[in-house]
């Protein structure tokens, strides 16, 4: 008896989900290639343009933002091939990298020594770029504007694509869609720091800073990656509809409607405290890098956890109130930067930031994927993209860059943090009065049974019970 069981434990710990393990390995390569390579593309951006031209370009971003996965998810659906749009977009973005690589050396070889000139104090720690001192010819700025805008359009579209093609997955295989997207955050840990010390060590040797390994590093993983894509198994039914019809239908969906406006409001305060968490700790806090690079390694555990537990949460409580929840928690989380300065605080602080940010975003993936009608998963996921990354963001960074120059960073974190919270409460007061009504409407007359959605996707178990049910949303 004690041996069967035995054998039967370890029979279990051997099976492999094939299909899933590719889906996984898929997630943890194709963010390898923004986190190796991300940072510096900003970097030289900011040594070849001054911050002017810097501006416009970000202010370009949100429509490409919008757009971009508004119209792509529609055409993935019309065409029913997730993987191929998303091979494409992949190789785009291979193509910015090296573009943006090009540009930085040629920029700087209008200097004599270009890349070899090094400050006559510095030694190999101090390794110094020449780039202010160069002339800028007169197609950098407008190559790298294209070049970049193209970049944002490939990260925002490959990233709800591959969310497109993992809730397809998971739904054929059984699988855990916090679980797949889960290694996203072990690629962030593990590659950043190894090509960091290569760069470093290249740089040391070669005499000036030399970034090109970022690039053809991430260049290569691209390539191979394709490979992977091929062979994800992805099976969708097309869009039979227009794009006016396609618009119509998803208009008539109101509580769908309203979920992406709140979407909106989580994109505003995650875009804005990405882009200037760091500006806060540099001014408030003493010893800021080390309580810079503990936080961020918090965040990246804290994450990971939310990633493993999401499912759960999203069935104990459906995808609107883990939204508003997550919202709270932002509310709170910002509040407390405008009253504390304690180092503590920042760190605790930032331990939540996969419960207030990442989790609304996976809550979202969810909820597109029982949400959307026949052949119109892409097109909802293109949605919430467009609305947290497109929208959101750029609000975010708009509005939090005006109040920031009108009444300093803390006071923003306030301002977004109250925001957050009115918003929270405002939207779960109207989901549980009218909106959850409508869903439940709304999923029923698709002809799905109470038990089949539960099962199918977590974020619906309160939408589609019934009335007099046990509701646990």
């Amino acid at each position: 008896m004690g041996l069967d069981l035995f054998s039967n434990l370890q029979k279990s710990s051997l099976q492999v989900n094939g299909p899933l393990l590719k889906l996984k390995f898929t997630y943890f390569f194709v963010y390898a290639i923004w986190f190796i390579a991300f940072p510096y593309v900003s970097l030289i951006s900011t040594q070849i343009i001054d911050y002017t031209q810097l501006a416009i370009i970000y202010g370009c971003v949100p429509a490409t933002s919008i757009l971009g996965p508004v119209i792509t998810g529609f055409v993935a659906d019309k065409i029913g091939n997730y993987k191929m749009i998303l091979t494409a977009t992949l190789l785009l973005n291979a193509v910015m990298y090296l573009s943006v690589l090009w540009l930085g050396s040629d920029h700087l070889s209008y200097n004599a020594g270009g890349f070899n000139q090094t400050n006559s104090s510095a030694n190999n720690s101090d390794l110094v770029s020449t780039s202010s001192s160069v002339p800028q010819s007169t197609y950098t700025f407008p190559l790298l504007l294209v070049v970049r805008l193209v970049g944002f359009y490939s990260f925002d579209t490959t990233n709800f694509l591959l969310d497109s093609c993992s809730s397809t997955m998971c739904k054929k295989y059984g699988g855990d869609f916090g679980r797949q997207k889960m290694f996203t955050m072990a690629s962030m840990i593990i590659f950043p720091v190894i090509v960091g010390v290569l760069i470093d060590k290249i740089s040391a040797y070669r005499g000036f800073n030399d970034y090109s390994m970022a690039f053809y590093i991430s260049t290569a993983i691209t390539l191979g990656v394709t490979v992977l894509i091929y062979n994800l198994d992805v099976q969708v039914e097309k869009n039979k509809n227009s794009f006016v019809q396609t618009a119509k239908e998803i208009i008539r969906m109101i509580d769908v409607d309203a979920f992406f406006l709140v979407q909106v409001v989580v994109g505003i305060c995650s875009g804005w405290h990405r882009s200037f968490f760091p500006v806060y700790v540099n001014l408030e806090i003493e010893d800021s890098k080390i309580i810079f690079g503990a936080a961020a390694s918090i965040s990246g555990i804290g994450s990971i956890i939310v990633y493993w537990t999401a499912k759960k949460i999203v069935e104990k409580f459906g995808a609107p109130t883990t939204v508003a929840v997550s919202l709270i928690l932002t509310c709170l989380r910002f509040s407390a930067y405008y009253f504390f300065k304690n180092p503590w605080v920042i760190l605790i602080n930032e331990s939540l930031e996969g419960t207030s940010g990442f989790l609304s975003v996976v809550a979202g993936n969810y909820f597109c994927g029982v949400a959307a009608p026949p052949g119109m998963v892409a097109s909802l996921n293109g949605l919430l993209s467009a609305a947290v990354f497109g929208a959101g963001r750029g609000l975010g960074l708009t509005l939090g860059s005006v109040l920031t120059a009108e009444y300093g960073i803390r006071f923003t974190y306030l301002v977004f943090g109250i925001f957050a919270g009115v918003t929270s409460l405002s939207y779960i007061i109207v989901y549980h009065l009218f909106l959850r009504k409508i869903e439940q409407a709304r999923l029923l007359s698709a002809n799905q049974k109470p038990n089949e959605t539960a099962v199918e996707n977590p974020a619906s178990v309160a939408c589609a019970k019934d009335n007099a049910g046990n509701l646990s949303n």
